[in-house]
């Protein structure tokens, strides 16, 4: 996909944000390289990888609240 002003364009106006010729500049090229980076990562092959629920394995790890005088 190839990111251009219409693209810019729409998306500022759903998100009610403005930007300037220079910001619009910027944005094509950061989001082409997003587009760029997820295109990379689509050509990985994921057969037989489980998908994540968590990052950690971690649960509920908290502390237990105490009183400190």
């Amino acid at each position: 996909m190839k990111i251009n002003d219409e693209t810019i364009d729409r998306i500022a106006k759903l998100s009610r944000l403005e930007f300037t010729p220079e910001e619009k500049a910027k944005l094509k090229v950061d989001m082409g390289n997003i587009l760029n980076l997820v295109d990379k990562l689509n050509e990985l092959d994921t057969n037989g990888v489980e998908p994540l629920i968590h990052i950690t394995e971690g649960y509920n790890v908290l502390r237990e609240d105490g009183v400190k005088v």
